[in-house]
């Protein structure tokens, strides 16, 4: 059975809305599995969100590691 809840480590989730290769229903699958997890959904972005909303990416990921940094 699947035990992610058990998990202790933090979660960064990370997808664009209009990713065309995995549909948003996994990124909302992930939400579920993983509710303490930290998240980021871009809009108007496929795929490639590093690539194409770097920004946004590098902000959450700064975001994350300092909020893990404790």
């Amino acid at each position: 059975g699947k035990r992610y809840q058990a998990l202790q480590y933090p979660i960064l989730v990370i997808w664009g809305d209009r990713d065309w290769l995995i549909p948003i229903s996994h990124y909302e699958k992930f939400l579920i599995d993983f509710p303490n997890a930290h998240r980021l959904l871009i809009p108007n972005c496929g795929h490639i969100p590093q690539e194409e909303a770097p920004q946004e990416v590098l902000n959450a990921v700064m975001n994350f590691l300092q909020s893990i940094d404790k």
